[in-house]
């Protein structure tokens, strides 16, 4: 089994139970492996004991559960669960290499919308004395390059979906029975590091809303996450990885800071979404589809960091995009735009002319509503 990719499903699937989801919790789901690629032996980095190779995750658990706050570590001591339970059961192999592998590879990819793992800095902390953090990074690269996109009709990956969810039940139990629940504490570092990031989101929009036409939009961009009820949340909830917001939901089951946001930001969709309308929604006005173009691509921009292509948002858009209550021509305008950047890059979608030729080429059709 390709146990790098399958340790990073694990860990998607477990990203919403116990509120995580940075890249280092994705490095520490991986991590315990890369003894291949060091001086590191792995009877030390899955703790063996007397040469029995059962990972005993409850010495992990007593030495290191203090610093449970990182990410690293909870992504690593996930992992040992996960080995100690495929060591009693006999799962499903893929055989490297083959054509077969290579589609499951993708398939899995694609059905848990992975991304690829960030590789780590030189100042990375590597709190594990066990581990050295030499192969760390090549044991990431070779599982990014792992994956190829391909076509993946009629692959068939159910028996290892149920595998992941017997050994995802089985992880969330022994979390219960070690007490591990995440919780977010107000931190003075990530005022600078939330302020940082609001700042760099809006430097991207005003670029991009420069060349969409609108720079005055892009200038007033987002100035509610300034507001108290926003920044705030947003620095107690800050990762780095995504938007704060996403934690607060997973933790809380709501947001007051997004809720106060697309209130007063007419460039998200959710503004305009009326639930008592007979329609999925209004026609939203061309300079707000504008900005909202802007913003999604700015978005994935800062989050994605050096990993972002120009394929990324129509990815994730496919993905969305079946939830998203809005109405059917301003849809398709997105899909389209998304789908223009895709194949042709952004220079190609994201000026004047070009975005107003697509709006109203979609606005002038008849939808049923």
């Amino acid at each position: 089994m390709a146990a790098g990719l399958i340790h990073e499903c694990i860990a998607k699937r477990l990203e919403d139970y116990i509120h995580v989801g940075a890249n280092e919790f994705y490095v520490g789901s991986v991590a315990p492996d890369s003894w291949r690629n060091s001086d590191s032996k792995k009877d030390k980095t899955h703790f063996y004991i007397d040469g029995v190779e059962e990972p005993r995750y409850d010495i992990f658990f007593n030495k290191y559960s203090k610093h449970f706050g990182n990410e690293f570590l909870l992504g690593y001591f996930i992992h040992l669960i996960a080995d100690y339970y495929w060591y009693s059961h006999s799962f499903t192999n893929i055989k490297d290499g083959t054509n077969e592998y290579k589609k499951e590879l993708y398939a899995l990819y694609d059905k848990y919308d992975l991304k690829p793992i960030e590789l780590i800095k030189k100042d990375f902390f590597n709190p594990v004395e066990e581990l050295s953090s030499s192969g760390i990074n090549k044991t990431i690269e070779f599982i990014n390059s792992s994956v190829e996109e391909c076509d993946i009709t009629n692959t068939d990956i159910s028996k290892i979906e149920t595998e992941i969810k017997e050994t995802v039940s089985f992880i969330k139990d022994e979390l219960k029975r070690y007490n591990i629940k995440r919780e977010y504490h107000f931190k003075f570092k990530n005022i600078f590091k939330h302020l940082h990031t609001i700042n760099k989101h809006r430097w991207n929009v005003f670029k991009l809303c420069c060349k969409a036409g609108i720079p005055v939009q892009g200038l007033l961009h987002d100035l509610s996450k300034y507001s108290p009820i926003e920044f705030f949340e947003g620095v107690k909830y800050f990762t780095g990885g995504y938007s704060p917001i996403v934690n607060c939901k997973r933790d809380k089951g709501y947001s007051e800071a997004w809720l106060h946001h697309k209130g007063r930001n007419k460039h998200h969709f959710e503004y305009w979404y009326d639930y008592s309308l007979p329609n999925s929604g209004v026609l939203i006005p061309l300079k707000y589809f504008k900005e909202m173009v802007c913003d999604t691509f700015a978005a994935g921009i800062v989050y994605q960091g050096k990993t972002w292509t120009k394929e990324f948002q129509y990815s994730y858009w496919k993905k969305t995009s079946p939830r998203a209550h809005m109405h059917p021509a301003i849809k398709a305008a997105l899909t389209d735009v998304y789908k223009t950047v895709a194949k042709e890059g952004l220079d190609a979608v994201l000026n004047k002319k070009e975005l107003e030729r697509i709006y109203y080429k979609h606005i002038n059709k008849k939808y049923d509503l």
